[in-house]
């Protein structure tokens, strides 16, 4: 899952998970690539944005793994998200569902 989030607070958030209705496991995870350009992916147990900037979660880089769909994913719908945050403050955000070779919007 792939998307863009903003802090304009004065202090920095915490992303500690990502919840759906569609897989029964959400993970956040980053993709790191070697000297040698070999990638691999590697779960995170937060990912950081600080007072007033973005982060983006993007095809190799940062991303929430979904697994074991329990409901597929149709393009062109929307997956309803719960961004967990630490500190309790979470928050609903409606993820479109593109194509895989998409490179659409990111909210």
């Amino acid at each position: 899952m792939y998307f863009t989030i903003s802090n304009p607070d004065q202090t920095r958030i915490d992303l500690i998970g990502v919840r759906t209705d569609r897989a029964s496991i959400e993970t956040l995870h980053k993709t790191e690539t070697d000297a040698q350009g070999a990638t691999r992916m590697s779960a995170s147990p937060n990912l950081r944005i600080e007072a007033g900037e973005s982060l983006v979660l993007a095809p190799c880089g940062l991303h929430v793994m979904l697994l074991d769909l329990e409901i597929p994913l149709v393009e062109g719908e929307t997956l309803p998200s719960r961004l967990k945050f630490y500190g309790g403050n979470d928050l609903t955000v409606d993820v479109p569902i593109l194509a895989p070779d998409a490179t659409g919007p990111m909210p």
